[in-house]
């Protein structure tokens, strides 16, 4: 009898641990007592006291990286599960709970209403929960809605925007330790400042088009760069809907006006540069025939200096008669230099005759004086009696 007590008290005891075991591992799981439950894209942190021990990962096809203590793809099935869990579903914590316990985390929870098209206002399309909440997970892919209001466009139309961001969880451990699980009011500025630096510069028009898209990429890098300040990727971002801001009419008015009076202005202004250019071309125009004058009247001058000269005058009288008369005078021409050297007279087709040259008393010849009449009467026959 006692032999086979001997071998049947340790299987006993045995059963009734696997019994107690089995007790507190599912009664204790979802208290994480122990063991754990994780969802299927949920991460749990594993800690002592406040201090960081290890990350329980529930991605498929992902799994955290200890040297790097970032989340990574897996090459070779880091993201298998124990074969315990695997049989039972459950995570171990520790032996020692709860000294070692799941770390837990407040986060203010906002999201879109489901019925929101059937809600006129934008602003009452969205939840946002008056207080925080704690948790003892971390969403690998987080759906986050914003919503922004007066937003100052370039036309200075103001608008209520409401959209969404999708991201994806890339440091676990700056999200909960670096930003003490305070990481959505940082993610929420940089979203939001990078949506006023994209809207400034465009109008009303321009966002009703959606000409300016906003692109995830432009939220990895720079003053928005997400993944070293918070620790997420920016997988998606849109722009759910819109609303103008103030819905008086009178407001309105004035904005289309203003508008109107902008679009007016580039109008005129684009007339304005059409007539300078105008004026420009005509001045340019008026220019080119003033110097086709000027060198027909030279042209002229130099004929009219070649019939001087064939009449033998004295190259200082010819100036001294170009001067009297006013007369362009030409540089370089033969009178200029005194008649010691001449420059080459372009020739020159003249279609109408030139006037004939003045031709001054005592230049050249001695002009003939017109024959006197007959005298008649007395004087007649006074001439007679001479």
């Amino acid at each position: 009898m006692s032999i086979i007590w001997a071998f049947v008290l340790p299987l006993v005891t045995l059963l009734i641990f696997l019994i107690v075991f089995a007790v507190l591992a599912y009664v204790g799981a979802p208290y994480n007592m122990w063991f754990t439950y994780v969802r299927d894209g949920t991460i749990k942190t594993v800690v002592a006291g406040k201090k960081y021990k290890r990350f329980i990962v529930n991605v498929k096809g992902h799994y955290f990286n200890e040297a790097t203590r970032k989340i990574e793809k897996t090459t070779s099935g880091e993201d298998k599960a124990p074969w315990f869990t695997e049989q039972t579903g459950l995570y171990f914590v520790s032996w020692i709970w709860p000294i070692r316990h799941i770390y837990t985390f407040d986060i203010l929870k906002v999201r879109l209403k489901t019925d929101r098209d059937k809600i006129k206002k934008i602003e009452e399309k969205i939840d946002i929960d008056e207080e925080t909440t704690r948790v003892d997970e971390l969403l690998w892919k987080i759906d986050r809605p914003f919503l922004m209001m007066d937003v100052d466009l370039s036309d200075g139309t103001r608008v209520n925007i409401l959209g969404r961001g999708i991201y994806t969880v890339w440091d676990p451990y700056q999200l909960l330790f670096g930003l003490s699980g305070k990481f959505f009011d940082n993610l929420d500025s940089l979203v939001e400042a990078y949506i006023i630096s994209k809207y400034k510069i465009i109008d009303l028009d321009a966002l009703r088009t959606k000409a300016t898209e906003l692109k995830p990429s432009e939220l990895t890098t720079g003053q928005y760069d997400l993944m070293t300040t918070v620790g997420l990727i920016a997988e998606n971002l849109v722009i759910e809907e819109f609303s103008i801001s103030d819905e008086d009419p009178e407001i309105q008015k004035a904005v289309q006006l203003q508008k109107l009076e902008t679009e007016r202005a580039k109008q005129t202004n684009i007339k304005a540069r059409a007539e300078q250019k105008r004026l420009v071309t005509e001045a340019k125009g008026q220019a080119i025939a003033k110097r086709l004058v000027g060198l027909a009247e030279s042209a002229r001058d130099l004929a009219i200096i070649e019939a001087y000269k064939e009449a033998k005058m004295d190259p200082s009288d010819i100036a001294d008669i170009f001067k009297k008369e006013h007369i362009k005078e030409l540089k370089g021409t033969y009178f200029e230099a005194g008649g010691k050297r001449k420059r080459p007279v372009p020739a020159v087709s003249i279609n109408h005759s030139l006037p004939e040259p003045a031709q001054p008393k005592g230049l050249l010849s001695e002009p003939t004086e017109p024959a006197s009449e007959p005298p008649t009467g007395k004087e007649g026959e006074k001439g007679g009696k001479k």
